[in-house]
């Protein structure tokens, strides 16, 4: 299918902030949308980016964060152990979830997955963490969106 839009999201991950700012949706002239996300890690971002069902959604992340004091640092695929801090069983401590907002599953995307929406809504990410109080750091991430 066509590649219906492309988005770039850049993650600022705050410690202890809450959402202290809203995604800023910026269009070029038929170049891709950019979007710009300060959120805490307690929160899931809300990316504005609107899916409907059968989308395919393609995520690529990079960085690094700090999963807490004892857990260490890893990047976008997680860390081995701490399961018991873990929203979805199936990921890696720490690693980057996706689903379409109001939707009870989070799907484990890490460095590079991919998703097809099962119900329209905007997608949201989160790291794969239930104890954030500690964590730091920055994912970048990259969203291609193709019509189902």
């Amino acid at each position: 299918g066509k590649v219906r839009m492309v988005y770039r999201l850049l993650l600022l991950v705050v410690i202890g902030v809450g959402l202290t700012a809203c995604g800023q949706l910026l269009e070029g002239l038929g170049g891709p949308r950019t979007a710009r996300y300060e959120v805490s890690v307690e929160n899931e971002v809300q990316t504005h980016i609107p899916l409907e069902a059968g989308d395919r959604v393609d995520i690529t992340a990079s960085g690094t964060k700090r999963f807490g004091v004892f857990a260490g640092v890893g990047g976008p695929d997680g860390i081995d152990g701490f399961a018991i801090f873990n929203k979805v069983s199936s990921g890696k401590h720490g690693c980057l979830l996706a689903r379409v907002a109001g939707s009870t599953e989070w799907n484990v995307v890490g460095a590079k997955g991919a998703f097809v929406a099962g119900t329209a809504g905007l997608l949201e990410l989160t790291v794969n963490d239930t104890a954030t109080a500690d964590n730091e750091g920055t994912f970048q991430v990259k969203v291609k969106v193709t019509k189902g």
